[in-house]
């Protein structure tokens, strides 16, 4: 797969270099601070149009291929067939009119050509759940926990939730204790693990970091700080989950090669 960074990382790169090592002073604080701005803009934007290119590839190879249509995943006709539109599940008449298609398309061994606008809406937000789901299509329950655990050796962490919602607590302490609550709902839990998992680490917070910083910048956050370091860091990490992205998906390209 062909997809190359190195004319998005060079033009962060401009930006990041003209940031003055050191800590800011009075005279060059609002330099440091407006190319910190632009070069977070940047980088957010480069993030999202490197994800988009790399599934570009991916699906433009995949056509390459020539997969039949009783060959190819069902997963990837079905994403091509309703793209990203909900209005077309809502209608009854239109899912049995493409399940027939789909039939005719099968007993005639049709060659399926994918269009890869319909794998690839990062819908403006690229966040990890985002992704996820985008990377869910092509055969990876969570291509976030996955990258974590090959590039850098974590696991994936939980934490556990509350079993009684705060409403439920609010009417059982019209008859029982805080401390009768605590302790129910402590019962419930070890008995019914409820957990939810935890996206504060590895490529998770990388992510997140940095479309909060672009949240606060376009949203005029004048407390909004970042060092060069951090910068650096940010672009450092989301590329290296870029990298990790494409490869998986050169490996799944093998596959259907030789399944092909």
């Amino acid at each position: 797969m062909k997809v190359n960074f190195k004319k998005r990382i060079k033009e962060i790169n401009f930006y990041i270099t003209q940031i003055p090592d050191g800590l800011p002073s009075t005279k060059n604080s609002e330099r440091i601070n407006s190319y910190i701005r632009v070069s977070i803009i940047l980088l957010c934007s480069h993030f999202e149009g490197a994800l988009k290119d790399i599934i570009e590839v991916f699906i433009k190879e995949v056509n390459l291929l020539g997969i039949k249509c009783n060959n190819l995943d069902t997963r990837f006709y079905v994403k091509n067939i309703f793209g990203n539109s909900e209005s077309k599940l809502r209608d009854i008449n239109n899912i049995i009119r493409e399940l027939n298609d789909y039939k005719i398309a099968l007993n005639e061994s049709t060659i399926i050509d994918l269009n890869y606008e319909n794998f690839n809406n990062t819908e403006s937000n690229p966040t990890p759940e985002i992704i996820i789901k985008l990377f869910r299509i092509f055969g990876f329950d969570n291509i976030i926990d996955l990258l974590n655990l090959e590039i850098k050796h974590i696991k994936p962490s939980y934490e556990q939730v509350d079993f009684l919602k705060d409403s439920e607590k609010e009417q059982l302490r019209t008859f029982l204790a805080d401390r009768t609550i605590k302790k129910i709902n402590q019962i419930l839990a070890k008995s019914r693990p409820n957990k939810k998992q935890v996206y504060k680490y590895g490529f998770y917070k990388y992510i997140n970091d940095l479309l909060l910083a672009r949240h606060k910048i376009v949203h005029g956050d004048s407390n909004f700080k970042l060092s060069k370091k951090a910068v650096i860091e940010l672009q450092h990490e989301n590329f290296k989950l870029l990298c990790g992205l494409k490869k998986k998906l050169e490996e799944k390209l093998i596959i259907m090669k030789i399944d092909n």
